[in-house]
């Protein structure tokens, strides 16, 4: 209950501040028309895929809406599935190890501009500055751990990350661009599938 009561209070007081302060931080381009609906959709997010003894799957797709030009909200879903099937080697007796781990939720999120095209200003090609913000609520798999230091699995819970950093947006067309992000988790919880600094690259068109 005191984690539902958390998150109200923090989206709430993120959507009243980026409210109060859109106008004052994102003003629209003097001169040019404003642009049409399906121009200021978002679509993107950050997918990963690893196989092997170790296999990672995550999918997190996104949708933002451009608030103004230099600001983006919207909102995003996550699946990550991690599998581990593995032999090992302890004082001479071989143990196989196998662990499965789903996790799922939802997230808003926020991204600011603050310096565009910095090949123009400083004539470094690395594309936009922005800043970045987010919270998850994502339901995990609860874990305990042997004296092996082997983990095994101890119901489901829900966990709030809340995400906060900034990084580098690469634009490669009108509409598409790659974004690398460092971001720390400020709520890094017992079974958060993160550790600080999260470091995510991603795209969106």
């Amino acid at each position: 209950m005191k984690k539902l009561v958390y998150l109200i209070f923090l989206v709430g007081w993120l959507c009243t501040s980026f409210t109060s302060s859109a106008q004052f931080l994102t003003e629209d381009e003097p001169g040019k028309p404003k642009a049409k609906l399906s121009d200021r959709i978002v679509i993107g997010g950050n997918f990963g895929l690893s196989l092997g003894s170790i296999t990672y799957v995550e999918l997190s797709p996104k949708i933002g809406y451009k608030v103004k030009p230099r600001f983006v909200a919207g909102i995003g879903l996550k699946y990550i599935y991690y599998h581990e099937n593995t032999d090992y080697n302890i004082g001479g007796t071989w143990y196989n190890y196998k662990y499965e781990s789903k996790v799922y939720g939802g997230s808003i999120y926020g991204q600011y501009t603050l310096f565009e095209d910095l090949n123009e200003s400083i004539g470094i090609n690395i594309g936009n500055i922005v800043l970045y913000t987010e919270i998850e609520e994502l339901n995990v798999n609860a874990y305990k751990i042997d004296p092996l230091g082997f983990y095994s699995d101890d119901g489901r819970t829900w966990i709030t990350s809340t995400l906060v950093g900034g990084g580098i947006y690469q634009p490669i067309g009108p509409r598409a661009g790659i974004h690398l992000l460092v971001l720390y988790n400020l709520t890094d919880e017992l079974f958060s599938p993160y550790s600080n600094p999260v470091i995510r690259i991603g795209f969106n068109f």
